[in-house]
């Protein structure tokens, strides 16, 4: 469960890393992208099926929240004090509200047809030019581009539960360490 957790919180992070990074970059805002360019970008972001995996991923972490968020939304309850009965009754009659209120909360927020349009295509625009649009769009339209979009998910797969094995434990430990770092720092300057 800690490597679901971990890797779903690499997700966002890496997400949201992205979207704060292209403000950084200071990309040309989507509307001022010439739509025949935008049209472009979109065709190959198809071809790619950068949208359906994207989906996908989204997909996937939600599934993960699912077993995730419960557990979370209960761990609130622990210093609120509430009784046994009180407790049982939160659980089954409220958190189910609350987590599936979290679901709705991020498919709305990572909703990718706005990411296409707001982030992917102001920075393939920024970065390429017609004529490299129109010359990936050749590549993903030979058998060997088409290929490499048929075999990415399994490659994306592989590489996630390959990082999972590798180096969600490091960073578990890693994470844990620092945790008690700051729990010894806390305890020594408030004298306990």
């Amino acid at each position: 469960m800690k490597k679901s957790i971990f890797a779903a919180i690499a997700i966002c992070a890496f997400a949201m890393s992205c979207a704060t990074s292209a403000r950084a970059l200071d990309l040309t805002p989507a509307e001022n992208v010439p739509e025949a360019k935008a049209k472009l970008i979109r065709q190959l972001i198809n071809q790619m099926k950068m949208d359906e995996t994207m989906k996908q991923v989204s997909a996937a972490i939600i599934e993960r929240m699912k077993t995730q968020a419960p557990d979370m939304f209960k761990q609130t309850l622990d210093p609120i004090g509430l009784t046994a009965e009180e407790r049982s009754m939160v659980e089954k009659e409220v958190v189910p509200g609350y987590v599936e209120k979290t679901y709705k909360s991020i498919f709305a927020i990572f909703d990718v047809d706005s990411l296409i349009n707001k982030i992917y295509v102001p920075i393939y625009a920024k970065h390429f030019s017609d004529d490299d649009i129109k010359a990936m769009i050749a590549f993903y339209d030979s058998p060997v581009g088409k290929k490499l979009v048929a075999e990415s998910p399994a490659i994306a797969t592989e590489s996630m539960n390959e990082i999972s094995v590798v180096f969600i434990p490091q960073l578990a430990m890693s994470v844990k360490n620092i945790t008690e770092e700051l729990k010894a720092e806390i305890k020594k300057r408030v004298g306990k």
